[in-house]
């Protein structure tokens, strides 16, 4: 393969298990170098891709422009004001239910058979070494199918390691560790306090220490299917013998909820997954436009990813502010399908604490994007992909800010005496929830009683999202950078090692 794939020991002398470096890992010096890296390398590097630096100069005085022109509107014209609102958010929700439909038509479309099924078996392959870099906080419940699944991974045992990532205050965690008994290639790095203790900022700590020229990351509750990491190398290969297109810098697995049965809650966020991760992210990857990628099961070109700058320690949805610089950098997000399986939330309370957590994110990230003028960025990204973005980053706000009003707002319209609902509002309704039963159903979501209930109750959970950004937007004032971490393992249902296996690819 090309590029040096195959070549053992991309970078020489950070080996965890090399004696001649043993003392190094335990070095004060050492280790305050790789947690200051691991926080400041993109802040230094690139300051203008760091979250770290707010809302600029130009960003807090178009914020106090466009509330002044509010205000001023309030005061003067309320009802004008609120039909010019009202017909730009009814636009607005008309392209992005458009521009939904166009991407689920896409990745549901079939396509001719790919490469990597087709002759895969044929061919012979060098694999490069893989680092595994793993995450986990105060999860030693997780630890012990965690484990199991890694070993389960199907990649030549020499060429892969394992880099569990533990925080240095998380002793229960790492007490659960060490009544396992791991392999070689498992190697469970501290990572000291600092500044943030976030999963992007141990992802970069794990980087500067992982020895591979592929990088996969994967969650503490994850069941990975066996064959994604011989998957994602096919993937890059194919890709590298390609002519006239952009390079590859990461695919991404499917994320499937095992759990869905459990609750409603669960119902809802199974089949959110199973059309984001079946139908659009496919759609995206198909179209070469710009990914928003998952937090987990991610297979990198570890090239890309340092070029990149790695991960934002400051922001709380890295993947989705990677995503959007591989694309500012000229590369290309594709997918896989090897799925791996997760654990949905089951109760109102760890969903919103997620769900607060992604909006925060998401606007941390738009604040980045933004940061750029609309002609530099599309002279650097391209104006589809730039319009692709800017569509699916504010739609991902905006929604989820207006749901909670726009639902109030239309059952005060059908309720109270005297007032009727506007024929646009409730055509916009059907039209959403008309493309939402569809992509539901392209998606193979409806396998049981409870999720045809969950689909036919879905504009109950739409409004839910409302409540979840108000507590983002708290937090992004109180405190931006906290990582509210979603509590794993209240599920009373597992995954066997049977079901991974047999799992359609």
């Amino acid at each position: 393969m090309a590029d040096g794939w195959g070549n053992d020991g991309l970078i020489a002398g950070l080996r965890t298990g090399d004696a001649a470096h043993e003392a190094d890992l335990y070095d004060a010096a050492y280790l305050e170098w790789l947690r200051f890296g691991a926080e400041n390398d993109l802040l230094e590097t690139n300051p203008e891709a760091s979250c770290k630096t707010g809302v600029t100069a130009a960003q807090m005085t178009l914020a106090k422009q466009v509330a002044a022109v509010l205000g001023v509107g309030v005061l003067l014209a309320p009802m004008g004001l609120f039909s010019v609102v009202s017909a730009l958010a009814f636009s607005a929700f008309c392209l992005l239910i458009f521009y939904r439909c166009f991407l689920l038509c896409v990745g549901f479309a079939p396509r001719t058979a790919s490469p990597l099924s087709s002759d895969s078996a044929k061919r012979r392959f060098i694999w490069p070494r893989y680092s595994v870099l793993v995450s986990v906080f105060r999860e030693p419940e997780a630890i012990g199918p965690l484990i199991a699944a890694l070993k389960g991974l199907d990649y030549p045992k020499r060429q892969l390691e394992i880099l569990i990532l533990l925080e240095e205050s998380d002793t229960e965690t790492l007490a659960a560790i060490e009544q396992l008994k791991l392999r070689p290639y498992f190697k469970v790095l501290v990572v000291p306090e600092g500044e943030v203790q976030t999963k992007p900022r141990a992802l970069n700590f794990g980087l500067k220490l992982a020895t591979g020229q592929m990088i996969a990351v994967y969650d503490a509750e994850d069941a990975m299917h066996s064959t994604q990491l011989k998957d994602a190398v096919r993937a890059f290969q194919y890709a590298r013998e390609e002519t006239g297109r952009k390079p590859l810098a990461c695919v991404q697995a499917p994320l499937i909820p095992h759990n869905s049965g459990e609750s409603w809650i669960a119902a809802q966020f199974t089949q959110e997954y199973r059309v984001h991760f079946g139908l659009i992210v496919p759609g995206l990857s198909a179209l070469r436009l710009p990914v928003m990628l998952g937090g987990t099961s991610n297979h990198f070109d570890r090239a890309a990813l340092e070029k990149v700058g790695g991960w934002d320690p400051y922001n709380v949805t890295e993947d989705a502010d990677l995503g959007l610089r591989f694309a500012a950098a000229g590369y290309r997000v594709g997918h896989i399908s090897p799925p791996t399986f997760e654990e949905a939330p089951i109760g109102l309370r760890q969903w919103i604490g997620q769900r607060s957590r992604w909006i925060k994110g998401f606007i941390q990230t738009a604040g980045v994007f933004f940061r750029a003028t609309p002609a530099s960025r599309i002279r650097v990204m391209g104006l589809k992909n730039y319009l692709s973005a800017v569509l699916l980053l504010s739609g991902s706000v905006l929604s989820a800010v207006f749901h909670g009003p726009f639902a109030l707002w239309l059952v005060a319209q059908a309720v109270l005496p005297g007032l009727t609902p506007p024929s646009e509002a409730i055509i916009l309704c059907l039209t959403g929830f008309s493309v939402h039963i569809l992509s539901v159903v392209m998606s193979g979501a409806l396998a049981s009683a409870g999720a045809i209930r969950a689909l036919i109750t879905a504009p109950f959970y739409w409004p839910l999202q409302t409540v979840a950004a108000g507590k983002a937007i708290y937090e992004l004032i109180v405190r931006p950078f906290y990582w509210d971490k979603t509590q794993h393992g209240v599920s009373v249902k597992s995954l066997s090692r049977k079901q991974l296996r047999t799992a359609k690819v």
